[in-house]
């Protein structure tokens, strides 16, 4: 890591639902030297003893911190309540997570180090063809497999609304994540509208969605509110979620504006103006992520791990464009039903 970072150049690595993510960012003068400091990590770890014993104390301490992690605890309580725990989404207790460290050693380092060095990888690249070239031949050499696999998809369970409540006293405010699973893929027809409708109720940033505008412009109940489908992968399922938070003497009142927001849209659907301003939103967003190589390899790099071929992704964003009111409105009718949601506080 001094290396890299005498070179200008980084790496972060980042586990999401099972996951693992490498980033790694040079400049195009550095990026024999990074790439070459990369297989050396993949290759040859020393493991050094008392380097294991400093992670592991910081290991311990990160997740004592994520006891008081109110937003994390709303949200795995939702993840935990639609998926079993034999799925990739169903995340282990802190107590788990932290009772398992003790146990690694340099052995169980090295035999998951190859295990996680030749298991499926996707790499996107962002640079010249000939810096692409020479990353190919460091992930061969590596041993990385950079080949096509097949999901099947995720059998939903069909779990009933529920509610879910995780203590934490030191909190001041309650965080909530509101959602449900939803019985399609990525693949399906529906879901360019279904995102989209998901966006017109709560678009994740900004100020743009209905939930913003009116649980917190209005009515001044929270500074944040938004919504989103994810968790999909390939064919699996996913889940849409609306992330919150309410003071507790507002909580109720929050939840019931929250709840009467999803009805209406349920109920009425989306204006012909709610859609037109949308599509601009999101085209606009989309010209805009072509100005960061950075932002825009991310992105396309995102697409690709679901899935979705170069061709797949200009068809998606076309269809998003010329979306009909009718469309959205079947798939927000078919899918966000407010009966169906968990509520996790």
């Amino acid at each position: 890591l001094d290396k890299l970072n005498m070179l200008g150049s980084s790496i972060s690595i980042s586990v999401s639902n099972r996951m693992v993510t490498v980033e790694l960012r040079s400049t195009a003068e550095t990026f024999d030297k990074t790439a070459a400091l990369l297989k050396l990590m993949l290759t040859e770890p020393t493991f050094d003893a008392s380097e294991l014993k400093r992670i592991k104390s910081t290991l311990k301490n990160e997740l004592e911190d994520a006891r008081e992690n109110s937003k994390m605890h709303a949200e795995l309580g939702l993840r935990n309540a639609l998926w079993g725990n034999t799925d990739r989404r169903h995340s282990p207790t802190i107590d788990q997570l932290a009772g398992s460290i003790g146990n690694i050693g340099k052995k169980e380092l090295d035999s998951n180090l190859k295990s996680f060095r030749q298991s499926f990888w996707q790499i996107t690249f962002g640079g010249s063809n000939e810096q692409a070239k020479k990353f190919e031949k460091i992930a061969n050499s590596v041993q990385m497999k950079v080949t096509e696999v097949k999901i099947q998809p995720q059998v939903l369970l069909n779990k009933p609304a529920r509610t879910v409540f995780h203590e934490i006293p030191s909190r001041q405010n309650i965080d909530f994540a509101i959602g449900a699973s939803l019985p399609l893929s990525i693949h399906d027809a529906d879901f360019p509208a279904l995102t989209m409708g998901i966006a017109i109720l709560g678009k994740w940033g900004g100020f743009a969605g209905r939930l913003m505008s009116t649980v917190r412009e209005k009515e001044g109940l929270t500074y944040s509110i938004y919504a989103r489908a994810e968790n999909f992968y390939r064919s699996e399922h996913g889940q849409w979620r609306i992330f919150t938070f309410f003071a507790p003497e507002k909580a109720l009142q929050g939840v019931t504006s929250t709840l009467r927001e999803i009805t209406s849209i349920f109920k009425k659907g989306v204006t012909e103006s709610e859609l037109a301003a949308f599509k601009r939103i999101v085209k606009t967003q989309e010209l805009l992520s072509h100005d960061s190589l950075v932002g825009y390899t991310g992105k396309i790099h995102g697409y690709h791990v679901l899935g979705l071929s170069p061709n797949e992704i200009d068809s998606l964003l076309k269809k998003q464009d010329e979306l009909t009111v009718a469309e959205v409105n079947a798939a927000v009718k078919k899918y966000l039903n407010p009966k169906t949601l968990t509520v996790s506080a």
